[in-house]
């Protein structure tokens, strides 16, 4: 086992329903960008050890191959309290910058890419609350094992 090739070690064969999300993204993705509208967010959500992370690495193997820009970060290696959107942020422009690194050279090009980093972080900065507000969940959630949404649900 190849630790470079993608699901390599998948006990429990989730390479089909990565590629199907794969399509899925890319389907979605495209029908957006033709409307005019913004960005697609996903959520991944299971229960502490099921699997996320090893799917999550694995996938992006997958997507990088395909030759889309991935991104990863580690909500739970990054707990910074206030400063982990600035993390988050850091993290998001430096995978733009190496994806526009892999871009071939052309000035028309590279002012293109220049202005497209600099629309995602003016983009970013907005996105950032309700981002923030999701992973301050979590942290709550894997903190007390108990959901924010499930803890102010009303009793009757």
């Amino acid at each position: 086992m190849v630790e470079g090739i993608p699901w390599a070690r998948d006990a429990l064969e989730r390479k089909d329903l990565a590629r199907f999300l794969s399509a899925a993204l890319v389907n979605l993705s495209a029908a957006s960008t033709e409307e005019g509208k913004g960005g697609l967010t996903v959520a991944l959500d299971a229960e502490w050890g099921a699997g996320k992370t090893f799917f999550v690495k694995e996938w992006m193997k997958d997507l990088r191959i395909a030759g889309h820009p991935v991104v990863y970060f580690d909500a739970w290696a990054n707990d910074l309290g206030e400063e982990a959107s600035v993390a988050l942020m850091a993290e998001i422009l430096e995978g733009i910058n190496d994806w526009r690194e892999k871009l071939p050279r052309s000035k028309k090009l590279a002012t293109s890419a220049g202005d497209l980093t600099k629309e995602t972080v003016r983009s970013l900065r907005a996105a950032l609350f309700p981002v923030a507000s999701v992973i301050a969940k979590g942290l709550v959630k894997k903190a007390t094992g108990v959901a924010v949404d499930e803890a102010t649900s009303p009793l009757f």
